[in-house]
């Protein structure tokens, strides 16, 4: 099986170690989607500052970094001795040697740090404007770290009265693949605690970088047929 998986190049093989090991999964080394969402950094500085010090101190927002940016790229680097994968699999013109500490820190940084600043922002902006216009009778608002944590909850819709009547989980089309069965099973059990109902915005990322919301019209038509009385307006 080993045989027939071909020629890997750097980014592919540390993908395969870290997929593997399972290294990047939040409960190895940090919620970044939470991270992010609880303190909104507008740089990459401020997000790796964020991850380190969450690792070093405790925060109020109850987000807790299993290490450092380097602490990740080093278990990383480690990983790709733990077996004969090296050897089998990673055929480069190095002649097989692993990756560098370098090179782990690099992969590290894109995976954390340049993909959430990239693709956290835009997304839930995007999401967050698209169901004010949508839901113009209701307020719609983001949520609180706590809501995002506890609920998995990124989006807040409320009747005039303030009285809280669904969530939203803004996600990537990739959430629907089969390697996110995991996380879809810990968000419903999050979602089921929120004691309200909890609808998935899912986005998607087109080649030429534009984001598109596949089934907001959707997630609209839910929150008015299954909360609001059928004869609601929702025009009033």
């Amino acid at each position: 099986m080993l045989e027939n998986e071909g020629i890997m190049n750097k980014n592919q093989w540390l993908n395969r170690i870290n997929g593997d090991y399972f290294l990047s999964q939040p409960k190895n080394s940090v919620y970044v989607m939470a991270l992010y969402a609880a303190h909104k950094p507008n740089t990459e500085k401020e997000l790796v500052t964020l991850i380190d010090s969450h690792y070093k101190t405790t925060c109020q927002c109850g987000i807790k970094s299993k290490g450092t940016l380097k602490m990740f790229a080093q278990k990383l680097y480690e990983a790709q001795s733990y077996n004969d994968l090296a050897k089998q699999l990673f055929a480069l013109k190095n002649k097989g040697e692993i990756c560098t500490f370098e090179e782990c820190f690099e992969y590290v940084y894109d995976l954390y740090v340049r993909s959430t600043i990239k693709k956290a922002g835009p997304s839930q902006s995007l999401s967050l404007e698209t169901l004010k216009q949508k839901l113009p009778t209701l307020i719609v608002e983001e949520s609180n770290s706590t809501d995002d944590l506890a609920f998995a909850v990124d989006i807040v819709v409320k009747d005039k009265n303030n009285n809280i009547l669904a969530g939203v989980q803004v996600k990537s089309n990739l959430y629907e693949s089969k390697t996110a069965k995991n996380a879809h099973k810990m968000n419903i059990e999050k979602n089921q605690k929120f004691q309200k109902p909890v609808f998935y915005l899912i986005y998607e990322k087109l080649n030429n970088g534009k984001i598109i919301l596949k089934n907001s019209d959707s997630v609209v038509d839910d929150i008015y047929s299954l909360i609001l009385p059928k004869n609601f307006d929702k025009k009033e």
